[in-house]
């Protein structure tokens, strides 16, 4: 098994029997009987499904409809936190489901894909509200802000470039930042700030002020963040409290999977000199604020 997400490795609308995923995925583990079950050494979380269950199991009342699933959890609550706190441990959930045991051959699940959490209540079981979302981080990020960047082709040379066109087109350049990006995996031993994500292929070397040659790329002056939450940040849809560490988001993003990380404090690296610049930090908080409130905020570090 591998840290990548298995959902790689999957196709929507394919049908597998646990007989395959095991094969598929080297399982050994007789738990992927469980209706959820996370593969050894991946960060993701498999939930079986079946809407009508046989006679001879636990009723649980799980249903589909469209992009939204409820479902149970497991009587005694062992796995709920699984569900809950998934995104702040940069894990996914991926559903396989079927209406009813004997749908498929083999008895199957169709793999639906990836789901984010959404709400729970109750206990023993607890009932939870599921999302189903899309595959690229990227994608879903810039389809939230499709009004915000509509009609802005920022590789088109001939237009006057506005800051957004410039923060686009650094979103595409950024990955040649290779010194700058080995720092900051190493000061945060591989794992994003705000999610502990160790996927490294999506990790991203953030400037917190943003860069203005060499001496930007002080290790103090970044972030290592997923690259959908590089892209909140760059856009200032997301920024920190320089006091404190914590994150917040912009109204736009409330209610959306990423409300899981506002007001959490970011994971900091261990060496003081490592640590994020609060003055950069105050820079990027009080264009956040100026940017959602229409105030222009100076906001004092000490």
């Amino acid at each position: 098994m591998s840290d990548q997400y298995t959902s790689s490795q999957l196709t929507r609308g394919e049908v597998y029997t646990r007989k395959q995923l095991k094969a598929l995925f080297s399982i050994k583990d007789a738990t992927l009987n469980n209706g959820i079950f996370r593969p050894k050494g991946t960060p993701s979380i498999w939930l079986f499904v079946t809407q009508t269950k046989t006679a001879d199991r636990t009723q649980y009342e799980d249903k589909l409809e469209g992009d939204i699933l409820t479902m149970q959890g497991q009587t005694l609550g062992r796995t709920d936190d699984l569900i809950i706190s998934h995104q702040r441990r940069g894990d996914e959930l991926v559903l396989f489901y079927r209406a009813h045991k004997s749908q498929y051959p083999g008895y199957g699940f169709e793999y639906i894909g990836t789901f984010r959490y959404v709400s729970h209540a109750g206990a023993q079981p607890t009932g939870f509200t599921l999302q189903k979302i899309g595959e690229d981080p990227i994608t879903r990020v810039l389809e939230t802000l499709s009004d915000d960047l509509q009609g802005e082709h920022y590789f088109d040379v001939a237009d006057i470039e506005d800051e957004r066109k410039k923060v686009l087109r650094a979103i595409v350049q950024r990955r040649g930042q290779h010194p700058f990006r080995r720092s900051l995996l190493k000061a945060y031993k591989g794992s994003c700030c705000i999610t502990g994500c160790k996927i490294e292929e999506i990790l991203e070397a953030a400037h917190i002020y943003p860069y203005k040659g060499e001496k930007s790329n002080a290790v103090a002056n970044g972030l290592l963040l997923r690259a959908d939450l590089h892209t909140l940040f760059d856009l200032k849809h997301l920024s920190v409290d320089p006091k404190t560490y914590q994150v917040h988001l912009s109204a736009k993003l409330i209610g959306t999977e990423y409300q899981v990380y506002e007001g959490n404090k970011l994971l900091l690296p261990e060496q003081a000199e490592n640590m994020p610049s609060r003055s950069s930090l105050a820079s990027h908080f009080s264009e956040f604020i100026a940017q959602h409130t229409g105030l222009s905020v100076s906001t004092p570090v000490k």
